[in-house]
C-alpha cells in the first residue's frame, strides 16, 4: 500500500467513518444514561457506575473525535493554541480513565453481588458506589493535573515529548491498557466461580424441595459473565494499541531526520490508535448489552415505546411451563437470596 494510500484512507475515515462512529456512540450511550436513570435502576450501584461510564463516554468521545472532524474544514486551534492543545488533554484523560474504572467497578459490583460472604456484599451498595464514582474523579482530576503543564506543539501535532513523554507512556501503558484489563480477569473470574459454586449450592439443598428454573438461571450466568469478559476484550483491544504506540511515539521522537515516510506512517498509526481505535471504545458498550441480552433489549424497547405514548411489551423472563408455585424452606430462601439477578 502506496503511502498516498494511506493518507486518502485517514480523511475517508475521519470525513466518514468517525462521524458516524461518534454519533452512533452519542445515541448508545445518551440511551444508557436514560435506561438507567429510571426509577426501577436510579438506586441500583451497578447502575450507577454504568450511568456515569456512558457520562464519561460522551465527553471523551466528543472532544476526542470532533476536533479532528472540522481540521478538515477548519484550521485546527487545538494543534495551534497550546492552552487549548492541552485543556483538551486534561479532559480527554479524566474522561478516558474515569470510562474504564467505572467499568471495573461495575465489575467489581457483580463479584460483590454473586459472592456468598456478607463482607464482599456489602460492598454492593448504592452509597458506597457513589462514594467510589466521586472518590475516582477526584482521582484523576488530580492525576492529570500534570496534562496542564508539560504537553508541547511541534509540528503541529499536540503531545507529550522527551522524558516526561516516554514515563507518561509507561503510566498510560499500565493505567488505561494493562490495570483495567488485569483487574477484569481477576473479578470476572472470580465472578464466574462465585455463580458456580451459587448454583451448586442450590442443587445440593433445594432439589427436591423446588422446581428450579435452571434455564433461566444458566442465561443470568451466561449474560453476566459473558458481558464482563466482552467488555475485558474492548477494553484491551481499543486501549492496548493505543499505550503501545504512545511508547513508541516516546521513545522515538528525539530521533532526528526522520524521513517523509516514516512520519506519515507514524502519523497514520497515531490516527489509527488515538482517534479511532481509543475513541470506538467509548461507543460500544450499549451495542454490547444490546447484543448479549435479550432482557436488556427488551426493556431498552418498552422504554422506548412509553415515550412514543404506546403500550409496553410483556417481557418473558422465565418459560411458561416453569410459572408455577414453588414452595421453599427458611434454609431455601436464604441460599436462594444469594443468586444475583
Amino acid at each position: 500500500m502506496s503511502l498516498s494510500s494511506l493518507a486518502v484512507i485517514q480523511q475517508a475515515m475521519t470525513r466518514y467513518v468517525l462521524p458516524i462512529t461518534l454519533g452512533l456512540g452519542n445515541v448508545g450511550n445518551i440511551i444508557l444514561i436514560v435506561f438507567f436513570s429510571q426509577k426501577n435502576h436510579r438506586m441500583n450501584s451497578c447502575s450507577l457506575y454504568l450511568l456515569v461510564a456512558a457520562f464519561f463516554g460522551i465527553v471523551g468521545g466528543n472532544c476526542g473525535v470532533i476536533p479532528y472532524v472540522v481540521a478538515l474544514y477548519f484550521p485546527d486551534p487545538f494543534n495551534k493554541f497550546l492552552v487549548l492543545c492541552r485543556l483538551r488533554l486534561y479532559i480527554i484523560y479524566i474522561s478516558a480513565m474515569s470510562f474504564r474504572s467505572m467499568i471495573v467497578l461495575a465489575t467489581v459490583d457483580r463479584f460483590a453481588l454473586s459472592s456468598s460472604r456478607p463482607s464482599f456484599r456489602a460492598l454492593n451498595s448504592f452509597i458506597i458506589a457513589q462514594r467510589a464514582t466521586i472518590s475516582i474523579f477526584i482521582i484523576w482530576v488530580i492525576a492529570g493535573f500534570h496534562l496542564l503543564i508539560w504537553p508541547t506543539i511541534q509540528n503541529d501535532r499536540c503531545l507529550v515529548y522527551g522524558v516526561y513523554g516516554f514515563t507518561y507512556s509507561i503510566i498510560q501503558l499500565i493505567t488505561l491498557g494493562l490495570l483495567p484489563t488485569i483487574l477484569m480477569i481477576i473479578f470476572g473470574t472470580l465472578l464466574k466461580k462465585n455463580l458456580y459454586q451459587s448454583r451448586a449450592r442450590v442443587h445440593h439443598v433445594a432439589r427436591q424441595a423446588i422446581n428450579l428454573n435452571t434455564t433461566a438461571f444458566r442465561k443470568r450466568d451466561r449474560f453476566l459473565i459473558v458481558l464482563v469478559y466482552t467488555e475485558i476484550f474492548l477494553t484491551f483491544i481499543f486501549t492496548f494499541p493505543y499505550a503501545s504506540y504512545a511508547i513508541y511515539t516516546a521513545l522515538t521522537n528525539n530521533i532526528p531526520n526522520k524521513s517523509v515516510e516514516r512520519l506519515q506512517i507514524e502519523s497514520f498509526a497515531f490516527f489509527f490508535t488515538v482517534s479511532f481505535l481509543l475513541y470506538l471504545g467509548n461507543s460500544t458498550t450499549f451495542y454490547g448489552y444490546i447484543a448479549t441480552s435479550k432482557t436488556f433489549r427488551c426493556e431498552v424497547k418498552n422504554m422506548l415505546l412509553r415515550f412514543v405514548g404506546r403500550r409496553p411489551t410483556t417481557i418473558d423472563h422465565e418459560p411458561a411451563e416453569n410459572n408455577m408455585p414453588i414452595h421453599t424452606t427458611n434454609q431455601t430462601r436464604s441460599i436462594i437470596s444469594n443468586i444475583p439477578h
